[in-house]
């Protein structure tokens, strides 16, 4: 599913990035735990993160518009997988507001 074509997308262009985890961590605004965990097939960035990533990373980005311009040719597969994938992030940021809410602001 375009779950996992993802995941292994991200993963494979944080293979051949050349910065550290922390280095590409610190260029996109989060921890480099995170990072580790992409380039380990255990989570996938939430969107704008994801976005932040493909700014630095040229072959991701090439990944990212080939997805939409096959979204833009309406092609019934391409968008129900576009759907889940917001789905997917949707239901991660309610997750991760909960939590906001619940345990306060990270420090």
């Amino acid at each position: 599913m375009f779950q996992q074509e993802l995941m292994d997308t991200v993963s494979a262009a944080l293979e051949a990035e050349p910065r550290t985890d922390k280095e590409l961590a610190r260029a996109i605004d989060c921890v480099p735990r995170t990072v580790r965990s992409w380039r380990e097939k255990l989570s996938l960035p939430n969107l704008p993160l994801f976005i932040r990533l493909c700014m630095e990373i040229p072959e991701l980005r090439q990944h990212a518009l080939q997805w939409l311009s096959a979204e833009a040719k309406f092609d019934p597969t391409t968008e129900r997988m576009t759907l889940d994938l917001l789905r997917q992030m949707q239901d991660h940021l309610e997750r991760r507001q909960a939590r906001i809410e619940r345990e306060g602001p990270p420090a």
